[in-house]
């Protein structure tokens, strides 16, 4: 019996604030010919070529869902399969494929508050990578309802920030992505933070000059 192990698909879950995050994986296979084959087993390790008992017990399926533990360090987690039949002969084992398993940053958490009718100042709490090195910062603003897609970066990448050119008596809303490189020089970012809104207030106009002044 002999099995191919295709390849391996990776995404991040869904991120929270401070949490290290699960990462989850999907391995996909050719399906075994033979007539009396009862499925697969699946194994996992973080040493190349070095597995312990199988992680999963499959039966005729030709992908499987991974959930990982979570993490708080790069990972690299190293996969191969065999295939069993309904006499419990197992086969020799696939050929091994890898991936890195990258932790995410936490969102960025926005505090958005009016200074003027045409500023407002953006602050949000420290988000740190996994060296323990704050991370960059990618923030969005835009008159609300914001469209993450469409809306323009800030020049904001430090707080307390400063927008000014705004609107008076407009509402805006701002999102933020925080991001760090990883081992590779690719970049790992976090999920959308959640939307801030602010309503810079009406311009203060100083009264009329009065009118109709005589003297007699």
């Amino acid at each position: 019996m002999t099995t191919f192990l295709r390849s391996i698909l990776f995404g991040l879950l869904a991120l929270c604030p401070g949490v290290a995050l699960a990462d989850t994986g999907v391995l996909i296979w050719d399906a075994n010919t033979e007539s009396d084959m009862a499925g697969y087993k699946v194994y996992q390790s973080m040493v190349s070529g070095v597995y312990g008992a199988p992680v999963a017990t499959l039966g005729l399926v030709t992908t499987h869902t991974l959930t990982l533990p979570a993490l708080t360090v790069d990972t690299r987690y190293f996969y191969t399969i065999t295939a069993y039949d309904l006499s419990g002969n197992e086969s020799g084992k696939s050929n091994e494929v890898s991936k890195l398993a990258l932790v995410a940053p936490a969102m960025p958490v926005l505090t958005m508050t009016a200074l003027s009718p045409t500023s407002i100042r953006i602050t949000w709490p420290t988000v740190l990578d996994v060296a323990g090195l704050p991370t960059l910062i990618d923030i969005r603003l835009t008159t609300a309802p914001i469209n993450w897609g469409s809306a323009p970066s800030t020049p904001c990448i430090a707080s307390p920030c400063t927008v000014t050119g705004l609107l008076p008596n407009t509402s805006y809303a701002g999102q933020g992505v925080t991001w760090r490189t990883n081992s590779t020089g690719g970049k790992v970012f976090s999920g959308v933070g959640p939307v801030a809104t602010v309503t810079t207030p009406q311009v203060d106009l100083a009264p009329a000059a009065p009118v109709g002044v005589s003297v007699r």
